[in-house]
């Protein structure tokens, strides 16, 4: 849906946007909000549960050279944005020259429906989609094993891709938390409520700020691991991010393990006369002055991709274990 540039004003607008397959809104649509459908893989055995008999590597993904219709173009698009093949359509040649399918192997697609904002100010970028918690998601599909039976924390939920994500994957718990911001733990509820399949009974919704007290918050017992998809983009928020893990964990018997993703937003600084990544600098400053208590490990961004989103050379994903 085209927007008028004069009703965008000083908005901000996430570039999922370009990628997003729009539905018909349904009765719980909020005014001004839009629902998008978000398919991910879901390779699993042909016999087996659900969620127990997912296997990943070689059989979908870009590196094996194929590509799907940009969702928001159509099936005739020209697009060659990276996104996952299905596993069925891979073969190979036996000895004969015959196609040989391995038949033990089938790909599911999944759903999700999300409600969201196409563009807002940026107190409330919450309301949007963003590409952080895509590739959030993309992760823990790629590392079930990682979650499975797992305490989840997300912060800075949004519209809650990732918690939902987490949740089909084996999660005993998540806690899907954003700021005390009426619409956007609306929206949050919304969503969790409109995936309750996925969701499983197993994902909460509750407002959590970095700089509350946490040891009057509930449910912060007991964290294995803190989502946090695009929550790196004003250095006051960052600085209050990074207290927050240290005082988290205080609340963990052992080492205390987030994932972050943000994006390298590039900008050319007047004062420098060169190109920066503010944001990203001042995370990395941040955490340099804390590495008697905290481990980084930059992730590499190269497995097989579940969602349909672009991989930008920007796009960065954090590993950050505090001791």
């Amino acid at each position: 849906m085209a927007v008028d540039e004069e009703e965008l004003g000083d908005k901000v607008c996430s570039e999922v946007n370009a990628f997003l397959m729009k539905v018909e809104k349904d009765a719980d649509c909020a005014d001004h909000f839009h629902l998008a459908k978000f398919v991910f893989n879901v390779p699993q055995e042909e016999i087996g549960s659900k969620s127990e008999g997912w296997i990943y590597g070689g059989g979908f993904g870009p590196t094996r050279g194929r590509t799907r219709s940009h969702p928001a173009l159509g099936e005739d698009s020209d697009s060659d944005i990276e996104v996952p093949r299905f596993q069925s359509l891979d073969c190979a040649e036996d000895s004969d020259g015959d196609l040989e399918v391995d038949r033990d192997i089938k790909v599911v697609e999944e759903i999700v429906l999300l409600e969201h904002m196409t563009h807002t100010d940026l107190a409330q970028v919450g309301l949007q989609v963003w590409r952080g918690a895509l590739l959030l998601a993309d992760w823990l599909l790629q590392n079930r094993g990682q979650t499975r039976e797992k305490n989840i924390l997300e912060v800075g939920a949004g519209t809650g891709l990732a918690s939902l994500i987490a949740a089909r994957c084996g999660a005993t718990s998540v806690l899907a938390t954003d700021l005390k911001d009426k619409v956007v733990l609306d929206l949050l509820q919304r969503n969790i409520t409109r995936n309750a399949s996925l969701a499983d009974g197993k994902v909460s919704v509750m407002p959590l700020d970095f700089n509350d007290d946490l040891p009057q918050v509930t449910g912060l017992e007991r964290v294995d691991l803190v989502l946090a998809g695009d929550v790196i983009y004003d250095d006051t928020i960052t600085d209050s991010f990074v207290k927050f893990l240290l005082r988290l964990r205080h609340h963990s018997s052992g080492p205390l393990k987030a994932l972050v993703t943000l994006e390298r937003r590039v900008v050319f600084t007047v004062a420098d006369l060169e190109e920066r990544c503010p944001a990203f600098e001042h995370l990395m400053s941040r955490l340099e002055e804390e590495k008697e208590r905290v481990v980084v490990k930059e992730i590499e961004i190269d497995w097989e991709q579940h969602l349909c989103y672009e991989r930008s050379n920007e796009l960065v994903l954090f590993q950050i274990l505090v001791l």
